[in-house]
């Protein structure tokens, strides 16, 4: 009963999101969910899409390391670095490739349309107020590529989607999403300053994931192969 309840929920999310239309300002706003989200995150994407119709929509995130994932890693030569968080580690969760390849495909969308993006996390607390922060923030001059308002990478406001894929397109993820970009300086935090919070009473989709060793993850990138085949 659970499930269909939350299955219905997803669907009023997507029928909601289906009426807004196209994107028609100079921003491209998403808020970033995937069909395996818990009713409390659905409900806040709801939450969420309420804030502003004429700008915000659902982005369908990749599930984890899944065939979409493989697929695009593949096509763009992207590869697990071996040094991969500064060797900390010789594997990688599943959530952490399906939040990689999300933020991505995010990041060619918005290069596509040569307009500002916006990155939504379904855990985010956005309040009204939050969504007059952000276009402040859309509206000022920035240097760096992104500017992150919140912990992690629960909203950012991407400025140049070019430079982002240009540091790894045919190279190596060697980090997390948040801290590949800040180690490269495209990030200017202003967390800080903002109110925006995330949910507490929620599962992560990410560290609670399978763990894949780096090599096997190389290995399915380069023979396209999903690690369920």
């Amino acid at each position: 009963m659970v499930h269909n309840a939350f299955r219905l929920l997803f669907s009023a999310v997507l029928i909601l999101q289906s009426s807004v239309g196209e994107d028609t300002t100079d921003t491209i706003w998403r808020v970033i969910t995937t069909a395996t989200r818990d009713p409390a995150r659905q409900a806040n994407v709801h939450n969420i899409l309420s804030l502003n119709p004429p700008l915000i929509q659902v982005m369908v995130g990749n599930q984890g390391l899944d065939n979409d994932c493989i697929l695009y890693l593949s096509d763009n030569g992207i590869r697990i670095s071996k040094s991969y968080y500064n060797g900390k580690t010789n594997s990688i969760h599943s959530g952490k490739l399906g939040l990689w390849c999300s933020f991505l495909r995010f990041l060619d969308l918005v290069q596509e349309s040569g307009k500002t993006g916006v990155w939504i996390e379904d855990d985010v607390l956005l309040k009204p107020k939050h969504i007059e922060e952000i276009m402040q923030i859309i509206g000022e001059t920035h240097t760096k590529a992104e500017v992150r308002m919140s912990h992690g990478n629960g909203v950012v406001v991407i400025k140049n989607a070019s430079q982002m894929l240009q540091v790894v397109k045919n190279l190596e993820i060697t980090n997390p999403v948040d801290v590949f970009y800040a180690s490269h300086d495209m990030v200017e935090d202003v967390a800080s300053k903002s109110s925006i919070q995330k949910m507490t009473n929620v599962t992560s989709g990410i560290t609670t994931t399978t763990q894949y060793p780096i090599d096997l993850v190389n290995q399915l990138i380069q023979h396209r192969m999903p690690p369920d085949t």
